[in-house]
């Protein structure tokens, strides 16, 4: 029985969506398709009938993840006007570095969760990758004070702190959760003051 194009879009949608939190928590190698189809509420065998290959899916779910973050660091810069650029600059800092960011891989922040992921793959989905890191920091520049260069420099060397203290927080959580806290209160540590 055939499908209307507007149930196979939404079919297709909510398989990258769940792709897209399923890969952020475990990585695209440790999701078997009919487990990630399961998850959307499909059957395995329609898989092939919206992607060429489990790839083709992990870069369409890499673009996913990367539109819901860029949009959400949109709206935060937003609230610029009405906040103030350190009021802003500080509650994102903050809510990066939270116990819930490192406890939610699969729906935080891409930057973190694919990283390492993309790396150990192709060129597609490395790609992918670099893409949405590239729109993130224009966005996610916006956020920091002085010149344009200087913006998109600092904005570069303070995701880089967020996303490797949430790499390693999250990779000692549970085995020396110690060291996990105290990570992150190196990072937190490190941004008093330093944006201004």
């Amino acid at each position: 029985m055939r499908i209307s194009k507007e149930a196979a879009a939404a079919n297709r949608a909510r398989v990258v969506k769940a792709a897209a939190q399923m890969f952020r928590e475990k990585g695209v190698d440790a999701i078997a398709v009919a487990d990630l189809m399961r998850a959307a509420g499909l059957t395995h065998g329609g898989f092939y009938n919206h992607f060429e290959s489990k790839d083709a899916l992990a870069a369409a779910a890499y673009r996913e993840a990367f539109d819901h973050a860029v949009e959400r660091a949109e709206h935060r810069s937003t609230r610029i006007a009405t906040e103030g650029l350190d009021k802003v600059l500080t509650d994102y800092i903050d809510h990066y570095l939270s116990q819930e960011t490192i406890d939610s891989p699969g729906t935080s922040c891409p930057l973190s969760a694919l990283g390492t992921d993309a790396a150990r793959h192709g060129t597609l989905l490395r790609a992918e990758f670099a893409d949405g890191v590239r729109r993130y920091i224009d966005v996610f520049a916006r956020l920091m004070p002085g010149h344009k260069e200087r913006r998109r420099r600092r904005a570069i060397a303070t995701l880089s702190t967020l996303i490797g203290a949430v790499t390693l927080a999250r990779a000692c959580s549970g085995a020396d959760d110690g060291l996990a806290d105290e990570i992150v209160a190196a990072a937190k540590t490190s941004f008093k003051g330093a944006h201004r």
